[in-house]
């Protein structure tokens, strides 16, 4: 499992996730299933998101 913490600046809470499903897509072949940890506005900025999610991998991901 791989855990991804996002901190976007988007207009709102649904555009953060819009913008977590596209990086998902980058990694498809990697993703087998993803779980959305958290979602929410982040403290220390205005329009910032913080999204955090967790990712089931199908094979290693060597970095």
């Amino acid at each position: 499992m791989l855990r991804i913490t996002l901190f976007i600046e988007c207009n709102n809470e649904e555009e953060a996730l819009l913008i977590m499903n596209e990086c998902l897509k980058l990694n498809d072949k990697y993703t087998s299933s993803f779980k959305l940890f958290s979602k929410e506005a982040y403290w220390k900025f205005d329009g910032w998101y913080k999204i955090v999610f967790d990712i089931e991998t199908g094979c290693p991901i060597n970095i």
